[in-house]
């Protein structure tokens, strides 16, 4: 995800999987991050990395 100097602070994430016809694959995902900047920085990013254990996916989706 990217942020700009106007999103620092605080926020709060909600990640939910489901598929196409609404059913849930795993229970909502709740997280924060603190966004920071340096002083020359125009932009900060922060990768959202999941281990799901025992998820299948009977299908893929465009």
């Amino acid at each position: 995800m990217r942020f700009h100097r106007i999103d620092e602070g605080n926020h709060k994430l909600r990640i939910t999987l489901a598929h196409q016809n609404t059913k849930m694959l795993i229970s909502n995902v709740d997280a924060q991050v603190g966004v920071r900047f340096t002083d020359q920085a125009q932009s900060a990013t922060c990768n959202l990395v999941m281990q799901i254990n025992l998820l299948k996916l009977d299908q893929f989706w465009k």
